[in-house]
């Protein structure tokens, strides 16, 4: 790579980066003020980890050229390692690693000894992931206190309660994964542990699958729960009965996700070290238990040139700096003094996961649709140049550095790998924060929006928030090449921001076909997609499979067997909309008594109101409410850029909520049952309005909470499911993690 020495980080940062960099990735003094530009923090990051060849006798210059190597491939979001390796490199903390397993054996100094564990890893923000499979079920008896066991749900539990209190303090809260088997007796009570949404808080949970489930599921045949201690059936189910469960719940919640265990054992690098059982929260990273993982990931947009091909030549050098990047950060890795496993095993296997961001950004540059076997031709091919100049690479490393310590005895030697320095090379990530520092779509997923408002963490002299016209940075430069100004872009993406349909007006300028959003690309594609670049990839890959509202529990079963058909590891849905309540089930139903009970009011001349603007894909929805004696006692609503059906119809709707609402009936029961109506979604000041229905909704919602000043700005309260713990915006889900789109904030980095 051509090194060069002058700052350069500031040419290729965004103003959200800079923003985004400042609240979460520069040092800060004891008052919490920034002392440290982003320029200082590349290179901050590039001096400590061009340390770690000292240890392989490399020479003050030698380290001074390649930490200015290391400071170029960050600075001009080539490359960026994860977000503990941005924040905790050269400081106290050192913890440089992201995720991480660790999984209780069925006693409770093992099940303490975790919670434990995890409380030291969660102190810096770190993820966890556990399976509870090894634990005997619920109830069963103990002998040697004669007692009761908790059960692998409630052990989870003990740890999310845990993990709730000591990730107040760290720069984010980390995420978790729990596992289970599908042959355990709680398996119905693990399925459905999150239905609520109360359960398991900050938690992702899948089921572990094994392909004799899938045979015995194509067969419609019985399924033994056997006890993980004693070995024998505790219960027979068909096992019909039980995916149909699991499918409706993943249906109702997004939980759970499942991982094909056959995928992960046949690839495993170290079964000398044990059983496989555990991933990280996002579950691109199947451990060893205690073992964890450095990550970073390629931006590959920076590798398409002028005449719209690949650039492997810029490429291979580029991955095989990453690879020396990330083995350095194993050197200089600092964990918990607490917990000796960690360190252990991080140098015994010294796994690294290097993956990409920007995917979506180069289908669209070489004209290609995302949902088209061309991508995915071009994923696997890509993959496949990736991945073999990481081992490549890893080869070279050994020559100088030594092979990693369990090689002699691993998998990989068995397989015919020659000497390495890595157990494993390749993972596909989830990239939210650092693909928003980087300027680029995330991972491997396709666009989530074409244009949005981002209400960054910010304040200025007036306390007012920052907001920032957002859009994906490809959809940006394209308007650029077609020569538009600032100006006149900012007034096409609010145009689309107003109704998304009108990108088809610009389409001389944006081909709709190529600005394909995750909504728009089927499911079927989504896993087609995943299956591509797990073919290259030494670990797994992390990706949402967005499905639309309407999906049923039997089209999430379809796509999970397709993904099980296509060799993924293991995958994760999210029906759009779902997580945005709670389910209507709890809302409470009146009784004849309490319905006779509710005596029309009777409306003066003169009522005072309030009158809000949301946008909506069929115009914009003006709502007044007006209150009597301060209760909400009518609705009105308008609707523009629309014909008559669409003012009939809200019309039809305002006077019928008018009506309950003067019979007393309650306004967040109301709201309830019109939130989430879909049709035509599209992005409001960073709330997702599904439809004008669902607008009315939310500025139903945000009318009453202005009232008590407990909202966030879109409108809900702060402990609901909608918003980031950050800013209270809403959440996207990609790459398998929770990724806020205003603030960039991101449990997994």
């Amino acid at each position: 790579m051509t090194t060069i020495v002058e700052n350069i980080a500031e040419k290729y940062l965004t103003k959200n980066a800079r923003i985004i960099l400042e609240k979460r990735y520069l040092k800060r003094d004891e008052d919490n003020n920034v002392i440290e530009t982003p320029d200082e923090l590349y290179w901050r990051v590039a001096r400590h980890i061009a340390r770690g060849s000292e240890n392989y006798g490399a020479s003050e210059a030698e380290i001074e050229s390649l930490s200015i190597d290391f400071y170029n491939l960050m600075a001009s979001n080539i490359f960026l390692p994860n977000s503990p390796t941005l924040v905790n490199t050269g400081t106290a903390k050192g913890c440089l690693s992201a995720c991480f397993t660790r999984s209780p054996d069925d006693n409770l100094p093992s099940i303490m000894n975790v919670a434990f564990d995890a409380a030291m890893i969660e102190k810096w923000g770190g993820g966890i992931g556990f399976s509870v499979s090894n634990l005997r079920e619920k109830d069963s008896a103990i002998g040697t206190t004669h007692g009761k066991a908790l059960g692998a749900v409630e052990t989870l539990n003990i740890y999310s309660y845990i993990a709730s209190k000591i990730t107040q303090g760290s720069f984010r809260l980390g995420a978790h994964m729990g596992l289970l088997s599908c042959s355990h007796p709680e398996i119905l009570s693990f399925i459905h542990c999150k239905d609520s949404f109360e359960g398991l808080k900050n938690f992702n949970i899948s089921v572990q699958i094994p392909d004799s489930f899938i045979d015995c599921l194509e067969k419609d045949g019985d399924w033994n729960l056997i006890s993980p201690t004693s070995g024998k059936i505790v219960s027979i189910v068909k096992s019909k009965d039980l995916w149909n469960e699991l499918c409706e719940s993943a249906w109702k919640t997004g939980d759970p996700g499942v991982a094909f265990m056959d995928r992960v054992w046949e690839t495993a690098p170290n079964p000398q070290l044990g059983k496989i059982i555990s991933s990280n929260p996002c579950a691109e990273e199947w451990l060893e238990d205690g073992s964890n993982c450095c990550l970073g990931s390629i931006n590959l947009g920076k590798f398409i040139d002028k005449d719209k091909k690949w650039d492997l030549i810029e490429l291979e050098k580029t991955v095989r700096l990453a690879v020396l990047f990330l083995d350095n950060v194993i050197e200089v890795n600092k964990f918990p003094e607490e917990v000796p496993l960690l360190k252990e095993m991080n140098l015994k296997t010294r796994r690294i996961g290097l993956g990409v961001m920007g995917w979506a950004d180069v289908l669209i540059n070489l004209g290609i649709k995302y949902d088209s076997e061309e991508a995915l031709r071009q994923a696997e091919r890509v993959g496949a140049f990736i991945e073999r100049i990481a081992w490549d690479a890893s080869f070279e490393l050994a020559k100088k550095r030594g092979p990693f310590p369990e090689y002699e005895y691993s998998a990989l030697k068995e397989r015919g790998f020659p000497p390495v320095r890595n157990s494993s090379v390749i993972t596909i990530a989830p990239t939210g924060s650092i693909s928003r520092i980087a300027n680029c779509s995330s991972g491997i997923e396709p666009l989530y929006s074409l244009a949005w408002y981002s209400n960054i963490l910010w304040e200025d002299q007036n306390s007012k928030s920052t907001k920032i016209l957002d859009c994906p940075t490809i959809l940006r430069k394209t308007l650029c090449y077609e020569g538009k100004s600032d100006g006149e872009i900012n007034e096409i993406l609010e145009d689309i921001i107003d109704n998304p349909s009108n990108i088809n007006k610009y389409a001389a300028m944006i081909y709709p076909s190529l600005f394909r959003t995750a909504l728009e690309v089927s499911p079927e594609y989504h896993v087609k997609m995943q299956a591509a670049w797990q073919k290259n990839t030494t670990n797994a890959v992390s990706k949402t499979i967005n499905m639309p509202n309407k999906t049923t529990p039997k089209d999430i079963s379809d796509i999970y067997l397709l993904a099980w058909k296509l060799k993924c590891k293991g995958i994760t849905v999210y029906r759009e909309g779902i997580r945005d309540i709670e389910v209507l089930s709890k809302t409470k139903k009146l009784t004849k008594k309490e319905i006779s009970n509710h005596t029309k009011l009777n409306r003066p001349r003169t009522i005072k109101g309030v009158t809000t603007k949301i946008n909506t894909a069929h115009g914009s929805l003006y709502v007044t409410s007006n209150q009597l004696d301060n209760k909400d006692f009518e609705i009105f609503s308008t609707i523009g850029k629309a014909g008559k059906c669409d003012g009939a119809f809200l019309e039809a709707i305002s006077r019928l909520i008018s009506l309950a609402l003067q019979h007393g009936i309650s306004k967040n029961d109301i709201i309830e049952q019109l939130k989430d109506i879909s049709c035509c979604p599209m992005w409001d000041n960073g709330s997702l309005v599904k439809s004008p229905v669902d607008g009315l909704a939310i500025t139903m919602g945000m009318i009453e909470l202005n009232s008590n000043k407990q909202s966030t700005s879109n409108g809900f309260k702060e402990n609901s499911n909608r918003g980031c713990k950050k800013c209270g915006k809403l959440l996207i889900y990609q790459g398998g993690c929770e990724v806020c789109i205003n603030c960039g904030d991101s449990k997994c980095g």
